[in-house]
């Protein structure tokens, strides 16, 4: 089943439906266990996560019930995702926890990857930089024996981002680095323009001022054309900054307040004026 999460998730909603239709005739939990998970997913995309939560646990059941450890495993990191966004942090480890460990029952090295991306992306939030670094660095390790490019970019951009916020700039500009060369080659353009975002800010805090000026342009010229709001008002922060150190004040008020005007009414905004 190939699908995409930008929509219109009513007709991707309709096919699932008909795959289930037709594991139910045949009586296969296998390909129940998979449309369900499929069902899942959509319904999560659609905002719907009350009938994403029922259809993993009747995903979870099939995939049991056929031995299919792949999905039991993909249904995990499902399940965890659903928590991330209802806020609830303690399933969200539970879940991945459960994922990595079924994961490795079924030998399959990317459902490890995603995994321990995801527990890595846990202990940085945290603030327990090292095990982040530890467990995303496995991580890493992992997804270039894969060889799978966007699972060896998902690991350094999550890198890139741990080591921005450990303030360890020449280690977060190198996966970044590594991260946008990853996300051109697949066409990746909003995880592309992120990763400029990222090394934007570890070269400001570098004083490579240069530099983060040039990928603040990159990221804010692809946020334009996609139109991303909250990177376009992250790239206007970033110029403001790097006009401020070059002591263009006014350049760097103009940017500012139109990085602010992005971002009325939010929190972030606020963020704009400390340096």
């Amino acid at each position: 089943m190939a699908y995409q999460r930008r929509g219109p998730f009513s007709r991707q909603s309709e096919l699932v439906a008909r795959v289930r239709a037709l594991a139910e005739t045949l009586c296969d939990d296998r390909l129940l266990a998979r449309a369900e998970l499929a069902a899942a997913r959509v319904a999560r995309w659609s905002q719907e996560l009350d009938a994403s939560e029922r259809a993993l646990a009747r995903a979870m059941d099939a995939a049991r019930r056929s031995g299919d450890v792949e999905t039991e495993a993909g249904c995990a990191r499902n399940l965890a995702a659903n928590a991330f966004r209802a806020g609830d942090a303690e399933g969200f480890e539970r879940h991945l926890r459960h994922a990595l460990e079924a994961a490795r029952r079924s030998g399959r090295p990317s459902d490890e990857v995603n995994a321990l991306n995801g527990l890595g992306w846990l202990h940085a939030d945290r603030g327990e930089t090292d095990e982040a670094r530890r467990t995303l660095e496995s991580a890493l390790e992992l997804a270039t024996r894969t060889r799978i490019p966007g699972l060896v970019a998902l690991c350094h951009g999550s890198l890139s981002a741990t080591m921005l916020r450990a303030e360890r700039f020449e280690a977060a500009e190198r996966h970044a680095t590594a991260a946008i060369e990853a996300y051109e080659s697949l066409g990746y353009l909003r995880q592309w323009a992120l990763e400029h975002l990222v090394r934007a800010e570890a070269r400001l805090w570098a004083d490579d001022l240069a530099g983060a000026h040039e990928d603040a342009d990159a990221a804010l010229e692809r946020a334009r054309f996609l139109g991303l709001k909250a990177p376009l008002a992250r790239a206007l922060g970033i110029r403001g900054k790097v006009a401020f150190f070059e002591q263009d004040f006014g350049a760097a008020r103009d940017a500012l307040e139109r990085a602010a005007s992005q971002l009325a009414g939010s929190p972030e905004a606020a963020r704009l004026w400390s340096y």
